[in-house]
């Protein structure tokens, strides 16, 4: 079993504009993670990690509280955006509003998020809290067709790809995700989903045949884990997701028609 592990590095700040900063770790990864509810300062952590960086891939995933009744659909209470070793838990559902840059850099097209099972998570933001995601990309189909997972989830695919064993416990799956103070179980769960998000999305991003326009945090963040050809295929192919998007956007703002990608498939198994 994998081990995670949770520290506070700070808390500033009280009621609604309370910040806590988080060192989360899994494994051999490590990522520093601000938990809060305060517009201000998730607005401040956009500026600062995202403010000078051009087609940006973001990771991206989503909490709510257990729905326990027929017909009940709880609103998503956490929203994790990811960049290279940094992460934002913004506890939606206790902010007094909901920040401009954010629903500026969700609807940018010039942003891929990429998450397991984003697709639903895009169609719940919007129907819970009016925020539109213009670009993203789901791993899980991708590592069901090239790594033949029959239950592309969060786990099995860190499993495969990074080699992390880590289950969340279903009583951690299943606990007040819309609490104000969420506990170091309930981080240790958002920081696996974290590392998924960066490490498999960075890897991608790094293995595309023109790695130049991935970040340099990227690139510091790969791991000399992409051994088997499986693997490698779901980081080409995730790749080929997110930049079969940004070739659509150049498109339509160009009007020029491209080539479409090439199939590389050298796996025998």
């Amino acid at each position: 079993m994998t081990r995670v592990t949770v520290g506070l590095i700070y808390e500033r700040g009280n009621g609604t504009d309370i910040a806590r900063l988080y060192e989360i770790s899994v494994g051999d990864y490590s990522i520093r993670t601000l938990v809060t509810a305060s517009p201000s300062r998730a607005g401040s952590w956009l500026g600062a990690y995202t403010r000078d960086r051009q087609d940006r891939e973001v990771g991206l995933d989503v909490e709510w509280r257990p729905n326990t009744e027929p017909n009940m659909q709880n609103p998503v209470a956490t929203l994790q955006l990811c960049v290279d070793h940094r992460c934002l838990v913004f506890q939606i559902l206790h902010a007094p509003s909901i920040p401009r840059a954010l629903t500026s850099f969700l609807a940018n097209p010039n942003n891929i998020f990429v998450g397991v099972g984003i697709q639903d998570y895009v169609h719940k933001l919007l129907r819970d809290h009016n925020l539109r995601v213009a670009n993203f990309s789901d791993m899980g189909p991708l590592a069901r067709d090239i790594l033949h997972l029959r239950k592309p989830g969060l786990t099995n695919v860190a499993k495969e790809v990074l080699d992390l064993d880590y289950k969340k416990p279903h009583h951690i799956t299943m606990s007040p995700w819309d609490s104000p103070f969420l506990t170091d179980e309930q981080l240790a769960g958002i920081g696996h989903a974290e590392v998924v998000v960066v490490g498999v999305g960075g890897e991608a991003v790094v293995h595309y045949a023109d790695s130049r326009s991935a970040s340099k945090a990227a690139r510091r963040f790969r791991q000399p884990l992409l051994s088997s050809c499986r693997v490698r295929g779901l980081a080409f192919g995730v790749s080929h997701v997110i930049m079969g998007a940004k070739e659509k956007l150049n498109r339509h703002r160009n009007g020029l028609v491209t080539l479409p990608f090439e199939k590389k498939n050298s796996c025998n198994n």
